[in-house]
């Protein structure tokens, strides 16, 4: 074979180069194994030696998981200038592994177990707990916006799965 690339019944795709040996791409197909999680995949081959003859074997690979980072999505709420609205950041954040994230930092300002209040540059304030709900306090400084008139007010926010962070 000359750098020929197969795709295996699992989505994973080996090449094979021309002195034999090959190349394995899980292709993503094994992103879901977790930290303690494995997975075997296998193909089989056929060598000949030039004289006809010929023999086949099965090479299989095993994949050891790993834990994945989380992925961490905007959010975005509409309220008025004298209204708190409460929601919960996590809810469009995911995990690979399919582990429970819980909200680590707004800004630089870790969220300790029992939740914390945290004054944003403007002047507002949000209430974070670990749990991704949040309690998002305009605070008195749109008071003043006319009738019709809109603006947003944004902060980052950190997600873990206990192994890894993700920021929105």
């Amino acid at each position: 074979s000359d750098g020929d690339t197969f795709v295996l019944p699992s989505g994973a795709e080996v090449t094979v180069l021309p002195d034999g040996s090959y190349t394995y791409n899980p292709n993503g197909k094994y992103d879901s194994l977790g930290p303690d999680e494995t997975a075997t995949d296998s193909f089989p081959y056929t060598m000949t030696d030039g004289n006809g003859e010929y023999d086949s074997a099965l090479v299989t690979i095993t994949i050891g998981g790993m834990n994945d980072p989380p992925v961490a999505d905007d959010d975005s709420e509409t309220t008025t200038p004298f209204t708190t609205v409460t929601t919960n950041i996590v809810l469009n954040d995911s995990d690979p592994d399919g582990d429970d994230l819980t909200v680590s930092k707004v800004g630089e300002t870790p969220i300790p177990p029992e939740g914390i209040s945290v004054g944003l540059d403007d002047g507002a304030t949000v209430f974070v707990y670990p749990n991704g709900t949040i309690e998002y306090d305009p605070n008195g400084v749109y008071d003043d916006l006319g009738d019709g008139v809109t603006t947003e007010d944004c902060f980052p926010y950190t997600v873990t799965d206990g192994s890894d962070d993700a920021t929105a």
